[in-house]
């Protein structure tokens, strides 16, 4: 019986030409220095499957039911070319690919047995519904390692799994008309099912295609834009640790004071978080960033003359006004810190902090007057830690205050000076603040 007619043999033959053209793009485009040896392996062993696939829906648009070698070749090929689709999917999902390889291999040898034991030399109906109904299954594997196989959310992604997807419902559906044929001579490529089915083909093939070289673009551009942005992270964290050198040189603050108000600011983040607040502001990234921006608090004092930074005891009035400058002379300094991502968090919170770490709660605060919500969240954070490590400190000008006292004038300024939510997390933190304090000493 002949298997094909003309209109079938065409469809599949347009098929095997895509697949073809598809699997000699990928095996020579994506042999670029951005992506990472994996993901050209992967580009590599996905070009190569179509390039076999493209080789079997050949051979299986010239075979009949006589040609038995050929219909079983045709069909060791393409199961191999969706082997490989599959062994590449686990192993960019970090599964072990080389050991479903081996099973597939096995799977192809014994599939290869089953065909050529038909003595008459004619393909049975059983055998066409098993393959289409493994076929089905190949598509079922696919489509659920391709959601696993990347990281990142993606349209594409989507569509290939979904691909695959149709790509099985077909083939459970072509083995369901085979078995319920009363006539092998009915089992015919130009059958409406059949039709439909390599119809269908030429279109989730061509969506396959498109969704694989979008995954692609996708990874290119993702590998350029973090080569970007941490090009932008080193310059700035460079940039930053310079400041805060410069701070550290001209400021009367120890080493240990820099260490206590960065792990403070941290935990005070850390337990808002948990507490339900800020969620939009409060991310992973910010937590640690406030950590990197807090020791430039005071960055401003580079500018503040030596007779007022050093001067042994109380300021005097005008003295005190020379002081209080050093905020908005801070956040002066880090404004002119410019780079291609000038508005990167890091850079915008060391701003905040710099700026208006000295603001009130109830707007009495400097150098702006800002009240409540009008500061920003990190300079709220700032504004306690770096409180309770001055009462803690001892200055030249006084003598350090007992934790139960510093503690008192937090509580006391809850709703006036500080957040009152602020307030609350240093509180439910206070403890492991503490243990901060006599693991960073001044003697240290």
């Amino acid at each position: 019986m002949k298997e094909f007619n003309t209109l079938s043999s065409l469809l599949v033959f347009s098929l095997a030409l895509i697949q073809l053209l598809a699997g000699c793009f990928f095996f020579y485009f994506f042999k670029i220095e951005r992506l990472s040896r994996k993901e050209i392996d992967f580009f590599k062993q996905w070009g190569l499957s179509y390039i076999l696939t493209s080789i079997g829906l050949a051979l299986t648009a010239m075979a009949d039911g006589a040609t038995l070698s050929l219909a079983i070749l045709s069909h060791i090929l393409f199961f191999s070319g969706m082997a490989l689709k599959l062994s590449s999917l686990l192993k960019m999902a970090d599964r072990n690919g080389r050991f479903y390889e081996s099973m597939i291999v096995i799977f192809i040898t014994c599939l290869y047995g089953a065909g050529m034991s038909h003595s008459n030399g004619v393909i049975s109906q059983t055998y066409l519904a098993i393959i289409s109904v493994l076929l089905g299954l190949f598509g079922l594997g696919i489509a659920w390692a391709a959601t696993k196989a990347f990281d990142f959310k993606s349209s594409f992604k989507k569509i290939l799994s979904i691909n695959f997807f149709i790509f099985a419902l077909l083939h459970f559906v072509r083995a369901a008309v085979i078995l319920t044929s009363t006539n092998p001579i009915a089992i015919r490529a130009d059958n409406l099912t059949n039709l439909i089915t390599y119809m269908t083909g030429v279109i989730v093939c061509l969506f396959g295609v498109f969704a694989v070289i979008g995954i692609g673009y996708e990874m290119l551009m993702r590998k350029k834009f973090t080569k970007t942005i941490n090009r932008h992270h080193d310059f700035e964290h460079t940039m930053l640790a310079a400041l805060n050198k410069i701070a550290h040189a001209r400021s009367t603050e120890t080493g240990a004071h820099t260490l206590r108000t960065q792990h403070t600011t941290k935990l005070i983040a850390i337990r808002l978080k948990e507490m339900g607040l800020h969620q939009e502001r409060l991310t992973q990234d910010f937590i640690k960033y406030i950590f990197l921006a807090a020791p430039l608090h005071d960055i401003g004092k580079i500018a503040i003359p030596d007779q007022i930074i050093h001067k042994p005891g109380k300021l005097t009035e005008d003295e005190w006004e020379v002081m209080k400058s050093h905020a908005a002379i801070g956040a002066d300094i880090l404004n002119t810190v410019k780079t291609d991502a000038d508005a990167h968090m890091l850079l915008e919170i060391a701003r905040n902090i710099a700026a208006c770490h000295h603001e009130k709660w109830n707007g009495t605060g400097y150098p702006r007057g800002l009240k409540g919500n009008e500061i920003p969240i990190e300079a709220r954070i700032m504004s306690i830690a770096d409180q309770y490590d001055a009462l803690l400190s001892k200055r030249s000008y006084k003598e350090a205050w007992l934790q139960e006292d510093a503690l008192n004038e937090i509580i006391d300024g809850s709703g006036t000076f500080f957040d009152p939510e602020v307030v609350a997390a240093f509180m439910k933190e206070v403890n492991s603040i503490n243990q901060i304090y006599l693991k960073y000493t001044d003697q240290d």
